[in-house]
């Protein structure tokens, strides 16, 4: 969200003073600093981010389409931390799991060519 809140000072500032030219060159510079300071020192305070730009993300993902970032799924990491933390190896269990789906999906391709060899013949 830094990126956003950055392009969002920069465009405000742009705005205000060679856009709009209702603020001097020193005064926009003073607003666009107060606000990230205040954006900053509330975040420490709450303890969580705060994102002032997030309406207008969503305004922009629901007139584009394009869907919001999504980060990976971190049940995979936590459910290894777990395992970890009872004492097991995660990396065996990952294998396992992995190498399970890895002969799902051959066996899955491996019948659709017989299939189709077959309702060729």
């Amino acid at each position: 969200w830094s990126l956003r809140s950055g392009l969002f000072a920069s465009i405000t500032y742009t705005g205000c003073v060679h856009w709009l030219g209702i603020l001097e060159t020193d005064a926009a510079f003073g607003l666009i600093t107060s606000v990230m300071l205040l954006q900053t020192i509330t975040s420490e305070l709450i303890g969580r981010p705060i994102d002032p730009t997030a309406p207008f993300a969503d305004l922009f993902h629901a007139i584009s389409g394009i869907p919001k970032y999504a980060p990976k799924d971190s049940s995979k990491k936590k459910k290894k931390e777990g395992n970890e933390a009872r004492g097991g190896d995660s990396s065996s269990s990952d294998v396992i799991q992995e190498s399970s789906s890895v002969q799902q999906a051959v066996s899955s391709k491996g019948l659709k060519k017989r299939n189709g060899m077959q309702n060729t013949r």
